[in-house]
């Protein structure tokens, strides 16, 4: 005798099929829930804001030498002047007609070590740019502790960010340790030792920019510290070391050679190649002025894979 399928088995069999049918297909909830939670996060606003910050206290540092300079420049030129002028002057009027008698600016960049490359990376101090010639470089050094403080309060909203995304706690912790240091060297007035600290805040930032997603690969960052780096080691006569860093940074570049020509910028890989090239030959020749200038130059060609990676550039 034939067994029979009533209509009602038939509908229960049918729908059991196809429950196991849909548990096997992975739903497009949970593909996409996959996909969001192996996508790095995007780069913190904060990272970038704490970047450039840090590149502007190194400007106004650098320019104490020219701001001391332009200091000494007009206390000469007020004693000339009291010599030159028949009539006595107030003591206001002889400090203005002085003060009008020296260039501030040109001071600055004439006594400076790594403001040529900042000037390269648009890095412009708005308080640097309004400065006047003061009496004495304390209002400086309370700006520079000012802003010093601005970048404690910044971290503190950027660490949360950086261990949600796993950096390593030895990482956090060099990033604090120099900043501590900073803040203790420049209440203590220093300069070339803050110069070094502020250029290696901007390694650890270069490394934690690997953590998120971003156009520009994080190793054009580094490229940026370690031509920042080479300059101040020759402005110290480390020249064999400023070699080291110089070549760290044309190994960096090598790396990105591949992606750089896929986006047909075979040309800047090129010109950032014999840049360095040129810098090196300028180290091994220990004449300053040519390393700032042709540090200015990588450091510009630093700047081109930037547009390019971000797409400013056809």
């Amino acid at each position: 005798m034939k067994s029979r399928i009533y209509p009602k088995s038939l509908c229960v069999i049918l729908l059991l099929i196809l429950l196991i049918l849909t548990s096997c297909k992975p739903s497009n909830k949970n593909s996409e829930q996959e996909k969001k939670k192996n996508t790095p996060p995007k780069l913190p606003e904060v990272l970038l804001e704490t970047e450039k910050q840090v590149l502007e206290i190194m400007q106004i540092i650098d320019s104490v030498p020219g701001i001391e300079k332009s200091i000494e420049e007009k206390n000469k030129a007020k004693q000339d002047i009291a010599e030159d002028t028949e009539a006595p002057l107030k003591i206001d009027e002889k400090d203005t007609t002085a003060k009008d008698k020296v260039n501030i600016q040109m001071l600055i960049i004439n006594e400076a070590t790594i403001t040529p490359l900042l000037k390269k990376e648009e890095i412009e101090s708005e308080f640097i740019k309004k400065i006047k010639v003061p009496n004495n470089t304390d209002e400086v050094w309370f700006e520079i502790n000012k802003q010093i403080g601005e970048i404690h309060n910044k971290w503190n909203v950027l660490e949360p960010q950086l261990n949600e995304v796993n950096v390593t706690k030895l990482s956090i912790d060099q990033f604090e340790k120099t900043l501590d240091l900073l803040t203790i060297n420049s209440n203590n007035k220093l300069i070339i030792e803050n110069l070094f600290a502020l250029n290696q805040l901007t390694n650890y930032l270069a490394n934690y920019r690997s953590f998120f997603k971003a156009k520009t690969p994080h190793e054009v960052y580094t490229i940026k510290y370690q031509l920042r780096k080479s300059v101040l080691l020759s402005s110290i006569n480390e020249y064999n070391l400023a070699k080291i860093a110089a070549s760290k940074g044309a190994e960096l570049g090598s790396g990105l050679r591949q992606r750089l020509n896929e986006k047909k910028a075979n040309e800047v890989v090129q010109k950032f190649e014999l840049s360095i090239n040129d810098l090196n030959r300028q180290i091994d020749s220990k004449k300053f002025i040519l390393i700032q200038i042709n540090g200015g130059i990588a450091m510009k060609n630093c700047m081109l894979m930037i547009s390019i990676f971000e797409g400013s550039v056809q």
